[in-house]
């Protein structure tokens, strides 16, 4: 795997950091965040994972005791220990007052507004090993998270995302890849297997496997075979930052460490610009709507390819007055009729 370039040396050139972040795609800036600083958000967080068990007793370093996650305890969003993390003061500074909103504030040329779903879906707690979890969506995945574009998950433009290592992350521990150039290549497709995300297959050999298993894309029209992907990553240290374009291609790296990976994946946009009604709401409330959004999708028995295009249409518009099940029928109809002409 090739290395992400480092352009800390150009933090004090807003305008030489805007010409990297339009041709690359990305900035990559070592200790951006100060090492210091975010070592104490990192001590913070562990704190808490040692008060659940998650760390053995006495312990100040992110090593995983071995337990496993009971009930809800780690689930994104609402589980009881990431509601305590959550809920951290050095938490809150760090994604309201953090270096990187200073920072976007100046590429930007505004303020910054903050997504609201930041609040209890920034902070990312991933234990060794590939485990499978069910979201309140109904959405089944895995701890490493596959290929995709954040575009597929917030149709909108007019933010980056920023991906902030909580502690040292080296390549047992895993982190975050990239795939070189890929934002310019347009909207990938993204598969799903009923309930089960796959993410946007990396060549022709997944693509297939996935459609013999039941597999087809949800949305998008880029098919990822007819581009070379050059991944792209780092031994990332406590401090380091990462920013990158929505198109970007990026996925999850498996832990194969005894530590707890520790990080935080934040998004950020101009104030007062377009912008989607997840920015709007907490990731707990997104969940539940597409819960309802499935089990209503599902209970129309339509055909599984269909289904999935409907829930898609109906999750980017988001919540309404209109009834679900009035809104998904009008769209199956539409999609059908489209699809036929």
């Amino acid at each position: 795997m090739a290395r992400l370039q480092d352009s800390s040396e150009y933090l004090g050139d807003t305008a030489k950091l805007n010409e990297i972040l339009s041709e690359r795609g990305y900035l990559f800036l070592r200790d951006a965040l100060g090492r210091k600083k975010i070592g104490k958000v990192g001590g913070d967080i562990i704190g808490v994972l040692r008060s659940f068990g998650f760390v053995p007793p006495g312990s100040s370093q992110a090593v995983w005791s071995g337990k496993v996650p009971s009930g809800n305890e780690l689930t994104l969003g609402h589980g009881s220990a990431v509601a305590k993390i959550n809920n951290l003061p050095s938490i809150k500074n760090l994604i309201l007052r953090g270096g990187q909103v200073s920072l976007l504030k100046r590429l930007l040329g505004g303020e910054i507004f903050s997504w609201v779903e930041n609040k209890d879906r920034g902070i990312r707690i991933m234990l060794p090993g590939k485990m499978s979890y069910s979201t309140v969506g109904g959405v089944k995945g895995t701890t490493v998270t596959p290929a995709h574009q954040d575009n597929y998950f917030f149709r909108t433009p007019n933010y980056y995302t920023t991906w902030i290592p909580l502690i040292d992350t080296d390549e047992s521990v895993g982190g975050l890849a990239i795939a070189e150039g890929s934002h310019r290549n347009g909207y990938y497709q993204h598969w799903y297997r009923g309930p089960e995300y796959l993410g946007v297959p990396e060549n022709r050999q997944e693509a297939e496997s996935w459609s013999v298993s039941g597999g087809s894309p949800a949305t998008g029209d880029v098919m990822a075979e007819n581009f070379a992907m050059t991944w792209l990553n780092a031994d990332y240290l406590a401090g380091d930052l990462l920013i990158f374009h929505p198109l970007m291609l990026h996925r999850g790296l498996e832990n194969t460490s005894n530590k707890i990976r520790l990080s935080a994946d934040i998004r950020y946009q101009r104030k007062g610009t377009p912008t989607i009604w997840r920015a709007r709401h907490t990731f707990s409330y997104s969940k539940r709507f597409e819960a309802e959004l499935r089990d209503t999708v599902g209970k129309m028995g339509v055909e599984p390819a269909l289904a999935l295009k409907v829930i898609d249409r109906l999750y980017v518009e988001g919540p309404k007055s209109e009834g679900l099940k009035t809104r998904a029928r009008a769209a199956a109809k539409l999609l059908t009729v489209n699809n036929n002409s």
